[in-house]
């Protein structure tokens, strides 16, 4: 039991550092008068798995996972994650978007076993690429279809999803 509180209590603390620069952010945002955070909520209570970190801004809202993960990420658990950013995004009255970060202390692979399927940097990438200004989708799901990291978000995210190519395709 206390090897598994040791190791919940170093999880909570990465999480607290990510907490920390981001308040420092929103600090050095103030001082500088520029648009930032207002408010900054460590372990929210709204949702199981998008609460590490939330940080709300006039424009937007953030969620965070963050993990402190040095092996591979199973599957499942990867599963877990991404299924969840759907209802971690949705609402149902107007309010400014939300947008969810996965940070890790160190990309790893995510795989069944020993047996990577994607490595999480592949993922950062196709993220970051489909954030793209004018997005042509379909152009964009074609170049990537045969991706594994693209395939793992499609089978678990938006396939699992009723009605998320109506939402905006997720």
């Amino acid at each position: 039991m206390g090897t598994q509180k040791t190791q919940l209590l170093k999880r909570d603390r990465y999480g607290l550092l990510k907490a920390a620069e981001l308040a420092a952010e929103m600090i050095g945002d103030y001082e500088r008068a520029r648009e930032g955070a207002r408010e900054i909520r460590v372990e929210a209570t709204t949702e199981p798995i998008w609460d590490d970190v939330v940080v709300h801004r006039n424009a937007h809202t953030d969620k965070w996972q963050v993990k402190r993960q040095t092996k591979p990420l199973e599957v499942a658990d990867a599963r877990a994650i991404v299924a969840a950013i759907i209802p971690a995004t949705a609402t149902t009255i107007p309010a400014p978007p939300t947008r969810v970060h996965l940070g890790f202390a160190k990309l790893v692979a995510v795989g069944k076993g020993q047996t990577p399927v994607f490595e999480c940097h592949d993922l950062a990438t196709l993220c970051n690429g489909a954030r793209a200004p004018n997005l042509d989708r379909d152009a964009f799901a074609l170049a990537h279809r045969d991706h594994d990291a693209f395939k793992f978000i499609v089978d678990n995210v938006l396939k699992s999803t009723p009605h998320a190519h109506d939402r905006g395709r997720a």
